[in-house]
Formats: structure tokens, C-alpha cells, sequence
């Protein structure tokens, strides 16, 4: 049984009073993120702000090159000054999750586009199931391809990256930032060994979002995301409608 409780800078999921997810806004925060996601008695499979790239925030969605109404490019990825921010504006939760709202403003805070964005929780023994829909609208508003961009991107704990002794791999049995990058897939899952066990967090893609499987963006160092704009060499006009699922599970081993 799951409790989900708000308050006055966040939403966090509780099992049997255990943290196993928690969502986070706030003015000091760039952007609103899932900072923890977990199973009960196990380890946070997300990173929050690490010291190679601070703009990382487990789980979160942004975009750096987006294009308004009078042709100029705005980065709502980096997090400095004349970038933009991604600003909480509502919340109504459920008894297993929640819908948040926010606002892309620019860097002069004129408002580019609105995203709701859905998270509903589903605890089983071996794994923690969170469903996620998005939309992001806006007038005149296109997305150019860039590598730092996210809708959602994932930065997972060090030690399930392949540079901490993890390892990434997909639904086509490829592995490895060197097979991965690029190509299609249904999935793409991160493993890695904490405390004697081991444990992954996979993202699913859903067929419905482009009628096709999407291309993944994957590093060995740790992020990765269902970033099929990237390399697509046209923008992408709003609105966008999309769904994918996170499982934070516990695994027999390292594949």
C-alpha cells in the first residue's frame, strides 16, 4: 500500500513509511525532478545535481535549444544565467501518484510553453512501477534537435553507470553507450551492484508516441534518455503527447 503525501516544495511516496519516490520543486530549484526512486530497503537508484553536471536531476524534462514564436532559441537545459526555468505552477495527487503542471519561461520569464506531467505508482515485491504521461503546449513554439534534452532524462546513481561498474543495455540485446546511441529500441536498462545485491531501472517506451520505437540517448557515464529528437535534423512543433514507464527493480545480475 502506498501514501502519497504533499507539501509546500514536493510530493513523496511512501511504503509502509519508507521513501520510495519523492518529486521536488521549489524556488531555488531550476527545474522540478523525481530525485528518489527506490524499493523499499534498497538503495536511491537516481543522482541529484552531481558534480560533473550540476543541471542533472535524476529524473527530470527539459530542452536546450527551443525555438519561440519570434525565431530566437531558448536553453532550458543549462542552469546559468540567461537560461531558462522550468517553474512548478500546480499539483493534485491521487492514492497512487500525481499530476504536476509547470510553466517553460524564458530567461526575461515570458512564458514559452505548459507541460502537465503524470506519475502514477505501482509497488510490486521485486519492483517499483512508475507510469509517466506528458504534454507540453505551446504557440509557435518548436523543439531542435540537441543532445541536452530530456522528456523525460534520467541520471542514474554512479554506480549503475558503466563508468561505475554498471552497464546499460536495450530490447535488441545491445550494450554499451557504443551500441546503444542512436539505434531504436523498446527499452533501455541501467544495472548495476549496491550493498550485495543487484539492482535496474529500466524506461519503456510506448509505440504510441511516434508509431515506431524510439532512438535512445545513452552515455556511459551515466545519462540516458528516449531522446529520438536528437537525431532527427527537423524541429518538432508542439503540442507532444507522450508516455513511458520506469521500473526500479531488483535483478538477479549485472547482464
Amino acid at each position: 500500500m502506498l501514501e502519497i503525501l504533499a507539501s509546500g516544495d514536493g510530493v513523496t511516496a511512501l511504503a509502509a513509511g519508507e521513501v520510495v519516490c519523492r518529486y521536488r520543486w521549489g524556488p531555488d530549484r531550476w527545474k522540478p525532478c523525481v530525485d528518489t526512486l527506490r524499493l523499499p530497503a534498497g538503495p536511491n537508484l537516481l543522482e541529484d545535481a552531481p558534480a560533473d553536471h550540476p543541471h542533472h536531476h535524476g529524473l527530470w524534462f527539459g530542452h536546450g535549444r527551443v525555438e519561440g514564436p519570434d525565431g530566437r532559441v531558448h536553453d532550458l537545459w543549462l542552469e546559468r544565467e540567461g537560461c531558462g526555468r522550468l517553474a512548478h505552477t500546480g499539483l493534485s495527487t491521487s492514492r497512487d501518484g500525481w499530476s504536476a503542471e509547470a510553466e517553460w519561461r524564458a530567461a526575461d520569464g515570458g512564458v514559452l510553453a505548459r507541460d502537465t506531467r503524470t506519475f502514477r505508482l505501482t509497488l510490486e515485491p521485486a519492483r517499483l512501477i512508475l507510469r509517466i504521461e506528458y504534454t507540453l503546449s505551446g504557440a509557435g513554439i518548436r523543439l531542435h534537435g540537441s543532445n541536452e534534452a530530456g522528456l523525460p532524462h534520467l541520471r542514474p546513481a554512479p554506480w549503475i553507470a558503466a563508468h561505475g561498474g554498471g552497464r546499460a543495455t536495450d530490447s535488441e540485446g545491445r550494450a554499451g553507450e557504443r551500441g546503444i546511441f542512436g539505434r531504436e529500441a523498446a527499452w533501455v536498462e541501467c544495472a548495476g551492484t549496491a550493498g550485495g545485491a543487484t539492482w535496474a531501472l529500466r524506461v519503456l517506451d510506448d509505440p504510441a508516441n511516434l508509431g515506431r520505437p524510439t532512438r535512445w540517448f545513452v552515455r556511459d557515464y551515466g545519462p540516458f534518455s528516449p531522446n529520438d529528437a536528437h537525431f532527427d535534423p527537423q524541429p518538432r512543433s508542439l503540442p507532444l503527447h507522450l508516455r513511458y514507464t520506469v521500473l526500479a527493480r531488483r535483478a538477479e545480475t549485472v547482464p
